[in-house]
């Protein structure tokens, strides 16, 4: 008797989860675009990082 109620248990478990999913609305997959964009502001902040370490240290050579 036991055994039956956790399959149920888990068979309604399952449902609820998948339409909870659903009621999400959101998408299953990662766009693609998006993380271009976020790979390019990435590269963008990297290189203005450079940018002041070598400016800083061009700045202290310049002082020496």
């Amino acid at each position: 008797m036991g055994d039956i109620q956790s399959i149920s248990l888990g068979v309604i478990g399952e449902y609820l989860s998948r339409v909870f999913i659903k009621i999400k609305n959101r998408p299953i997959y990662f766009i693609q675009e998006h993380s271009e964009k976020e790979q390019a502001k990435e590269l963008l902040n990297n290189q203005d990082e450079v940018l002041h370490r070598s400016m800083y240290k061009q700045k202290r050579s310049e002082n020496e």
